[in-house]
């Protein structure tokens, strides 16, 4: 787990809650080993004739880091990397965790991750195995990763269940690792090289870190001076800046202007107090109250902070530049004349199973269930966003990962809600999505995740945690689906005023 991928955890946590009512007003693992993508303005990562073993003895660290949001603790991490044994054998280890305590509407919701990955010493220093732990709110997932002659092979137990499945043997090397650390002893500002990342609860289980080198300053570390080296890393679009030390371990990095981490002994970096109330570091306060907003059926809003960052525009969802300023216009859901049909391709993305969107038999019977005698493709998905909503217990502190999981649970907040309907939505053959940004309760907007489903004629909008098979005018999108994650690089720092009504 590099720091990139903890800064994002953080960023996903948050999420705006409506008072429910029936029916509703409305650092190193290095920070991280990699295979560089060609292409002229990514430099490859430098050779080395160190030997794998050599470099893991050498390289071998052991540091935590206090986790802080707006200033406030809410968690910690420890990352560890050396020498260590797999099956009798020398192998390189790493083992990482991550801890994290926030309160939400008087709750509070925990996370605890961790990872252990074995490396071979001899060749390019491929993955061997991997076992991780997802405990979320007291919901377990466990993954266990081993190398076969076809790629990988991933054993998922959760919810009373096993799932497998095989992935392409495209994962992290020591070599990388060994040779990002000889890119940063060289590299100039502006320099930029390309890593992998591994997630094996993702589909696909690899993607693109960008690293680009910013420069060099110095620093106490230990009470010692010594050289730290200033990188900005771009993971899933999310953008985190990071001061390392000359082999690559991380002391500090933010994100999103909201979230920091910053390398600690253990003992204070593992002392939490209270926990912190994460939805009100994250609201964003209106100049003034939305009247009707459950009812309104437009707004319009001027925008500042977003600092350049491109809103999706849709047919619900405008964006217009007025004398230097930005204003964003949305609407209540509504049917447009023309129509913007799904390519097969496209279909298929919105129909897939995935390993959140876990879809097996139990889904698929309720699914046909819920909607046995509908008449109609609006009529199924209004059954599917009632039935969510009545079922789930509108609770902040009972996070899953999976659909099957929020399914045993009957319970969670706006991501368990979508997780749920988008995976009952697929199996009934109806293409469907996760979406996210900002809705508006209580004065104040707040992050928020909903669901789009595809009619045959267009993207609809619905919020099955606010019962709503039309979403209403105050859900402002900034993310295209469930990959896309470059709004959280400003939504901290946003800051609306109310133009209309």
């Amino acid at each position: 787990m590099r720091l990139s991928v903890v800064l994002v955890l953080i960023l996903l946590a948050g999420c705006a809650a409506r008072p429910p009512a029936p029916p509703p007003v409305a650092a190193k693992q290095t920070p991280a080993a990699g295979i560089p993508t060609p292409e002229e303005s990514v430099a490859p990562l430098p050779a080395s004739r160190e030997s794998l073993a050599d470099f893991v003895r050498r390289a071998a660290f052991r540091q935590s880091y206090g986790m802080y949001a707006a200033g406030k603790k809410i968690g910690w991490a420890r990352m560890t990397f050396g020498p260590g044994r797999y099956k009798g054998r020398d192998v390189a280890e790493t083992f990482n965790e991550f801890h994290m305590r926030v309160s939400m509407m008087g709750e509070t919701a925990r996370t605890d991750l961790t990872e252990r990955t074995f490396y071979e010493l001899a060749g390019e220093g491929p993955v061997v195995a991997a076992r991780e732990v997802d405990n979320e709110d007291g919901t377990s997932a466990e993954r266990d990763v081993h190398r076969s002659s076809t790629g990988f092979l991933i054993t998922t137990r959760t919810a009373g269940k096993v799932t497998r499945r095989v992935v392409p043997a495209r994962a992290d090397t020591l070599r990388q690792e060994q040779q990002f650390e000889r890119w940063l002893a060289s590299a100039k500002s502006g320099d930029r090289t390309r890593l992998v990342e591994v997630s094996w609860d993702e589909d696909p289980v690899a993607s693109i870190d960008e690293y680009t080198f910013l420069g060099g300053e110095s620093m106490r570390w230990g009470g010692v001076e010594t050289r730290a080296l200033r990188v900005r890393v771009d993971s899933k679009g999310v953008l985190a800046e990071a001061l390392l030390s000359p082999n690559g371990i991380p002391w500090r990095a933010e994100a999103g202007g909201f979230i920091q981490i910053r390398a600690e002994d253990e003992v204070s970096a593992s002392r939490l107090e209270e926990p912190v109330d994460l939805l009100s570091l994250t609201r964003i306060p209106l100049s003034r109250p939305i009247p009707d907003a459950e009812t309104v059926d437009r707004i319009v809003l001027e925008v500042k902070g977003a600092n350049g960052f491109a809103f999706p525009t849709s047919h619900r969802q405008t964006v217009s530049h007025k004398e230097g300023r930005v204003m964003l216009a949305a609407r209540r859901e509504f049917r447009v004349p023309q129509s913007d049909l799904l390519s097969p391709t496209q279909r298929r993305h919105a129909l897939r199973r995935t390993p959140t969107v876990d879809i097996d038999e139990t889904i698929v019977g309720l699914a046909r269930r819920i909607t046995r005698g509908a008449r109609s493709l609006d009529e199924r998905v209004g059954r599917l966003v009632h039935w969510v909503y009545k079922a789930l217990d509108k609770r902040t502190n009972r996070n899953a990962s999976t659909a099957r999981a929020v399914l045993s649970n009957r319970a969670g907040d706006c991501t368990e809600h979508t997780l749920l309907f988008v995976a009952l939505a697929r199996a009934t053959g109806i293409p469907a999505r996760e979406v996210g940004g900002l809705a508006y309760v209580d004065g104040a907007f707040g992050w928020h995740a909903w669901a789009q489903i595809h009619d045959g004629h267009q993207w609809v909008s619905v919020d099955p945690t606010w019962v709503q098979v039309r979403v209403d005018a105050t859900h402002i999108q900034m993310q295209r689906d469930e990959s896309d994650l470059r709004w959280m690089n400003v939504a901290a720092g946003l800051r609306f005023t109310l133009i209309e009504p």
